[in-house]
Formats: C-alpha cells, sequence, structure tokens
C-alpha cells in the first residue's frame, strides 16, 4: 500500500501543497484531479522522491520511505509533455526506464509486443487511449498546455 500523510510542499512561501493525503492500496490504479496549480504534479514528485516535504511523509508497504532515494523506490513517474525521448514511441520510452531498472531484453520485448496489439486493437476499434490501463506503481500528471487541447 502507497500512503501519503499530511504531506505539505512550499516554493517560495507559497504553499504548493498543505496538508495533502493519498491512500492507494494495492492493485488499485487511482487518478489525481484537480485544477491547474492546485499540487497534483507536485504530490506525484513527493510520492516519486523527485521533491522533499516540507512536512508529512510517503509510506510504501508500511516503510518510510524519507530516506530511500528516488531510483530505490520503485516507483515511475511518467510526465506527458516534454520528458519523454521525442525519437521513440511510449514503449520505447517504457523500455528504456526497465532496461535501466535491469529487466531482461526478453520480459521488455515482451512488454512491446502486447503494447503493439493492443495499439492495433484501438486503431480498428476507432479509439486513441486504452479504456482500463493495468499499473502497480505508476503516476502521470493530468496534461497541461497543448497536451490538454
Amino acid at each position: 500500500m502507497l500512503r501519503a500523510e499530511e504531506v505539505s510542499v512550499r516554493f517560495d512561501g507559497a504553499a504548493a501543497l498543505d496538508g495533502a493525503s493519498l491512500e492507494v492500496g494495492q492493485g488499485e490504479v487511482v487518478t489525481v484531479l484537480g485544477p491547474s496549480g492546485s499540487g497534483k504534479t507536485t504530490l506525484l514528485r513527493v510520492v516519486a522522491g523527485l521533491q522533499a516535504p516540507d512536512s508529512g511523509r510517503v509510506l510504501l508497504d508500511g516503510g518510510d520511505l524519507s530516506t530511500t532515494p528516488p531510483h530505490r523506490r520503485g516507483i515511475g513517474l511518467v510526465f506527458q509533455d516534454h520528458a519523454l525521448f521525442p525519437h521513440r514511441d511510449v514503449a520505447a520510452n517504457v523500455a528504456f526506464g526497465l532496461r535501466m531498472r535491469g529487466d531482461p531484453d526478453a520480459r521488455i520485448a515482451l512488454g512491446r509486443r502486447a503494447a503493439a496489439r493492443r495499439a492495433r486493437s484501438r486503431a480498428r476499434a476507432g479509439t486513441s487511449r486504452p479504456a482500463s490501463r493495468r499499473a502497480t506503481r505508476l503516476a502521470r500528471p493530468a496534461p497541461t498546455g497543448s497536451a490538454a487541447r
């Protein structure tokens, strides 16, 4: 279980998060929604370890992550815009992270083939996005700017 408890973050004296809490159970898929500037990305950055909270804590399976560096947390944060390799498709961007983590190439290739099959199925059905996603720990901020249109 992932839990963020009373997380607060301030930038130049202004509160980006003020006592935010979140709980995600094993196998749950959660969407963080809110208006621009409400702290969604800041909360996800704290969970991923890319931003230290001014107060509060993040727990994963009961263990406090405050001293765990981002690369040891096993939590991914994929920004929707401007943080991906533009010369790669989605599967190749995800595969890069898996390779960096040390996953076997055969497993990565299997995932890429499955993603390609799903994309072809969506194309035949006339939809551009999957109806549901299956992830254990993957956080993605809501679209902003040109991606929101």
